[in-house]
C-alpha cells in the first residue's frame, strides 16, 4: 500500500511537471483578426508615409550581367530536406552559381541577384550588406532571390533549425558565399551597356501542381519574364515560375540546381546570353514529376517550361525614359507563435532559440511598369490570381519573388490554417491570418505606384 502511494505520488508530482512545461514553452495561437493587430497598425503608418519618387532620365537604360561558381571544392552537407539531418553530399551532378543582373539609369542602379540555393541566408544577407556598404554600394539598391533548389550546398545554418535543414554550421562558408555574391555584383556592374528591356508573360498549366494533399486549390501558371537585348547584341533573360524545385527527392544526395539548372541551362545554350531564376510564389506549388527516375523527371519539367516560352525577343525599342525604382521597408510580424497543436503554438522565446531572430523585410524594385516584391517567405501561388489582376488593372505587371534575404516560414491561403499539413503546421511561424496580411501588403504597394505610373 506504501509502494501504491509513492508511485501515485510520483506520478503526481511527474504530472504536474509536465503540465508547468507546457504552459513555459507553449501558448494559446493568437487569433485576433490581423486588422486589430499592433503590427497592423504600424504597417499602415509606414506604408502611409511612403512615398516613392519616379525616376525618369534621357540616357537609355544600361544592364550587365555576371555569374560565380558557388559550387563547394570539398564535400560537404547538402541543404533542403529536414529529413536528411544534413547529410554530406556524394557528387557535384551539375555545378550551382550566383547570377546578378545590374540596370543603371541615370543616377539609379538595380541589381538583381538570385543563388542556386534552398534561400538567401539572413545571416549571409547581412555580411553582403556591410561589405556594400563598405564600397559604397547601397543594399537597398540589391533584390535578393534564390532558385530554392533543395539539392545545394550548406553550412550556413546558425541556428538549430538551420543545421537540421542545412547541416553542421561553417563560418567559411557563410563568408564565402557572401563574397562570391559580391563579385557577382561588382562584376555585372561593370558589363553594363544600352539595352532594350520588355516583360513579358506566358501561361504553362501543364508544369505545376497544388501540392497540397487533400487541398482542391488553385495554381499560379504564369511565367513571366523580363527580356534584355544591349546594342551589342547580346541578349538576356530573367524568369520567375511557381513550381518548388523539389523534383530532385531527399534520396538524391548529388548537388544540383533542380529545373531551373536545366531550364537556365536551355535558355543560355538555345536562345539568350545569359539567363537568371529566381522562386516565384513557390508556397503550394509543386512541379509535375514525369521521368524514369529522378534527373529524367528534372529534364522534362524544365524542357516542358522551356516549351512554353516566347521564341525571341525581336521587335524591342530602346526605352530612353526607364523608371527604375528600389526601395527596401520594414516588415511588422505578429510574435512568432509557430503551431504545434491545433490551438497552441511555441512561446516566442523558445521560437528563436530553435529557430533564430532575424530582421524582416520587404523588397520592391520597379523596372518601367513591371514591380517586383521580393518577400522573406515561401509565398503561396494560390494567392496571385487576386493580387496579378490587381496590379493589371491598375497598369502594372506584377512579379513576387520569394527568399529575399530574410526568411519567416510559409505564408498561406488562410483557409487552410487549420489543417494538418506541412505548409500550415510545421512552416507556419508568425500565426494566423497571415495570407490576408501579405494580400493586402502587396495591394498597397501596387497602389502607391499605380498612383506614381498614372
Amino acid at each position: 500500500m506504501k509502494i501504491f502511494k509513492k508511485v501515485v505520488k510520483a506520478f503526481s508530482y511527474f504530472g504536474l511537471f509536465v503540465l508547468i512545461l507546457f504552459f513555459i514553452c507553449f501558448k494559446k495561437l493568437d487569433r485576433t483578426t490581423f486588422k486589430e493587430t499592433a503590427h497592423y497598425k504600424t504597417w499602415k503608418k509606414e506604408i502611409n508615409s511612403f512615398n516613392p519618387v519616379k525616376n525618369t532620365f534621357s540616357s537609355p537604360t544600361k544592364v550587365g550581367w555576371a555569374k560565380v561558381n558557388i559550387t563547394p571544392e570539398v564535400i560537404g552537407p547538402m541543404a533542403g530536406y529536414g529529413k536528411r539531418r544534413g547529410k554530406f553530399f556524394e557528387a557535384v551532378h551539375d555545378s550551382i552559381f550566383v547570377r546578378a543582373m545590374a540596370f543603371q539609369n541615370g543616377a539609379e542602379n538595380i541589381i538583381l541577384v538570385s543563388a542556386d540555393m534552398l534561400i538567401v541566408p539572413p545571416n549571409i544577407t547581412a555580411i553582403l550588406f556591410n561589405k556594400l556598404d563598405s564600397i559604397g554600394i547601397s543594399p537597398n539598391t540589391i533584390h535578393l532571390s534564390a532558385t530554392h533548389t533543395h539539392n545545394s550546398l550548406g553550412g550556413w545554418g546558425k541556428s538549430i533549425t538551420g543545421r537540421l535543414f542545412a547541416g553542421s554550421y561553417d563560418q567559411k562558408v557563410e563568408l564565402q558565399l557572401a563574397s562570391q555574391f559580391l563579385q557577382a555584383i561588382l562584376s555585372a556592374k561593370k558589363n553594363q551597356m544600352e539595352a532594350e528591356i520588355i516583360y513579358a508573360e506566358t501561361i504553362d498549366k501543364d508544369d505545376i501542381q497544388n501540392r497540397l494533399n487533400g487541398v482542391v486549390g488553385t495554381i499560379d501558371p504564369e511565367i513571366r519574364t523580363l527580356n534584355i537585348k544591349r546594342i551589342d547584341g547580346k541578349t538576356a533573360k530573367f524568369i520567375t515560375y511557381a513550381a518548388h524545385s523539389t523534383v530532385l527527392n531527399s534520396a538524391t544526395m548529388q548537388l544540383s540546381r533542380d529545373y531551373s539548372g536545366v531550364l537556365i541551362d536551355s535558355l543560355e545554350r538555345k536562345q539568350v546570353n545569359f539567363a537568371m531564376f529566381m522562386a516565384g510564389a513557390v508556397g503550394s506549388m509543386g512541379p509535375v514529376e514525369n521521368g524514369k527516375n529522378d534527373f529524367d523527371e528534372v529534364n522534362n519539367q524544365a524542357n516542358g517550361i522551356f516549351n512554353h516560352l516566347p521564341k525571341n525577343i525581336d521587335g524591342l525599342n530602346i526605352l530612353e525614359n526607364i523608371d527604375l525604382q528600389t526601395y527596401k521597408l520594414d516588415l511588422p510580424l505578429r510574435d512568432p507563435n509557430p503551431k504545434i497543436f491545433k490551438n497552441w503554438g511555441l512561446r516566442p522565446w523558445l521560437f528563436k532559440i530553435l529557430f533564430g531572430d532575424e530582421p524582416s523585410f520587404l523588397k520592391i524594385t520597379k523596372i518601367n511598369n513591371t514591380l517586383l516584391i521580393g518577400l522573406p517567405c515561401d509565398f503561396s501561388g494560390e494567392l496571385m490570381e487576386k493580387l496579378d489582376n490587381y496590379a493589371k488593372s491598375k497598369g502594372l505587371n506584377l512579379i513576387i519573388t520569394s527568399f529575399n534575404g530574410g526568411y519567416i516560414g510559409y505564408v498561406t491561403n488562410d483557409k487552410h490554417f487549420d489543417l494538418d499539413l506541412y505548409e500550415t503546421t510545421t512552416m507556419a511561424w508568425f500565426g494566423t491570418e497571415n495570407g490576408a496580411y501579405f494580400t493586402e501588403i502587396v495591394i498597397d504597394i501596387i497602389d502607391k505606384f499605380s498612383e506614381k505610373t498614372s
